[in-house]
């Protein structure tokens, strides 16, 4: 505490303060970078957190990794929302080393990462941990700009991940193969049932591949594909497809 006090930062009984109900809300709590490695500190000592809101803060990527690696400890933890802060490849590992822990130490089920800067290199670290989890079922990355070659990642991962069941990749400059392989990773994939891929570029490619993969897809519900440019041939692929898939309830695919 006296190291707290002397950087004027956020002081631990604050912190505790801030704890209601075993749910942590620091959101648009201003955190620079210092009191982020404070709140980092701190977070050792708070007990029996389930979940936790550190959205809005515009933390930086060493600050928001530290913030992660305390609560990968926090096994009780089921619902992290960091979204609107600066993260990238070193929150992206410590996210990683976080969802890759055994089943018995991590119960994490809803990860919110909206605007949080991965791009694909993080999507990609981010997919080793998706790949061997067992918990998470609901991962929210709007905004990421993941591409091509991230939404190719998480495709592979999602091909052996039976967890999971909610996803969204709007807003992530999808394309071309990235979204041919994500699309063909989901054929087998019966856990999964909503999936946002709205307002990417997956053209007639990548809405070709979608169309083949619910031929075979007995595991979604929802399928948004809204702004991605679809035209003639991926309407017609995903119409048939619609004859023989009987497990999806809506699909939506506005202004194409």
């Amino acid at each position: 505490i006296a190291d707290v006090t002397q950087s004027k930062l956020v002081p631990l009984p604050l912190l505790v303060g801030k704890v209601k109900n075993r749910h942590l809300d620091l959101r648009s709590y201003g955190l620079a970078s210092g009191q982020a490695a404070a709140l980092a500190e701190g977070l050792q000592h708070v007990d029996g957190l389930t979940s936790a809101d550190l959205s809005k803060n515009k933390m930086a990527d060493g600050s928001l990794a530290a913030v992660v690696t305390a609560l990968s400890r926090k096994k009780e933890l089921v619902a992290l929302d960091l979204a609107y802060n600066d993260g990238g490849r070193a929150t992206a590992h410590a996210l990683e080393s976080l969802l890759g822990q055994p089943s018995f130490l991590v119960g994490l089920s809803r990860l919110d990462l909206t605007e949080c800067k991965l791009a694909c290199g993080g999507a990609k670290i981010l997919s080793t941990g998706v790949l061997g989890n067992g918990t998470l079922t609901k991962l929210t990355l709007k905004r990421n700009r993941i591409g091509a070659v991230g939404a190719a990642a998480l495709g592979e991962a999602l091909a052996l991940n039976s967890s999971m069941t909610e996803l969204d990749l709007s807003w992530n400059v999808i394309r071309g193969r990235g979204s041919v392989v994500l699309a063909s990773s989901l054929k087998g994939n019966a856990s999964l049932q909503r999936l946002n891929l709205s307002w990417n570029c997956l053209h007639d490619e990548g809405g070709v591949a979608f169309g083949d993969m619910l031929a075979e897809n007995s595991g979604l519900r929802y399928l948004d594909l809204s702004m991605n440019n679809l035209e003639g041939r991926a309407g017609q692929m995903l119409a048939t497809a619609l004859g023989s898939n009987s497990t999806i309830l809506d699909l939506q695919l506005n202004k194409n």
